[in-house]
């Protein structure tokens, strides 16, 4: 019979981790545990430490997988488009997908992007260095924008990217977290309200001769 080729550790943990999103996004990350993420990835419990040292560890896995989808999304989204202001709605747009399919994990990849450097969960130090990327690639659109003259002429890139990227953050969180509110309240939808944000938050970063035109 025909020995089994071993599975690297990297597939275990992927598949344990892919069920621990199912549960999380059921249940909750904090009502969630390890034995029935254990179960429902078809591991015994003390198999699944072999992979994972607690839940902690599981939600650090996951922050850095959807870290890295984030990036591949922002990555893609500045390839559509050929003005600043297309390029800006499409990285808008990746970031609402993002929301979507990763609504747990939105605000802890944010909080990630700012942590130490030096972390003692390998997960977490890994999350970081990709904010990291991801943060150059947000530097790299403003630094053409302004070249061509289409974005404002900044002399810190590090603020504008934050002011930035808090701006379209707390606009998407808003209409996903007050969606009903802000229909009713506004009689306007979700998708609506989305678009009205970007396009303000746009005008505020434009150059002074494109708002002026």
């Amino acid at each position: 019979m025909a020995r089994r080729i071993k599975e690297a550790p990297i597939v275990h943990q992927n598949r344990i981790a892919e069920k621990a999103m199912v549960l999380f996004a059921k249940k909750g990350i904090e009502n969630t545990k390890m034995d029935e993420i254990a179960a429902a990835a078809g591991y015994g419990k003390a198999t699944l430490y072999v992979y994972f040292k607690n839940k902690d560890d599981i939600v650090a896995f996951l922050s850095l997988k959807s870290m890295e989808k984030l990036k591949e999304l922002l990555s893609e989204a500045l390839e559509n488009g050929e003005s600043a202001k297309e390029q800006f709605f499409s990285m808008c747009n990746a970031l609402v997908k993002y929301q979507a399919d990763y609504p747990d994990f939105f605000d802890r990849s944010l909080q990630y992007i700012q942590v130490e450097k030096k972390n003692d969960n390998a997960w977490l130090s890994k999350t970081y260095q990709v904010g990291e990327e991801v943060n150059q690639i947000i530097s790299q659109y403003i630094k053409k924008g302004v070249e061509n003259g289409e974005l404002e002429q900044t002399t810190d890139y590090f603020e504008t990217i934050l002011l930035m990227w808090g701006m379209i953050t707390g606009v998407i969180k808003l209409a996903f977290e007050k969606e009903e509110y802000i229909r009713i309240g506004g009689n306007i939808l979700k998708d609506e309200f989305l678009n009205a944000g970007f396009e303000k938050i746009f005008k505020a970063i434009m150059s002074n001769e494109d708002c002026s035109s």
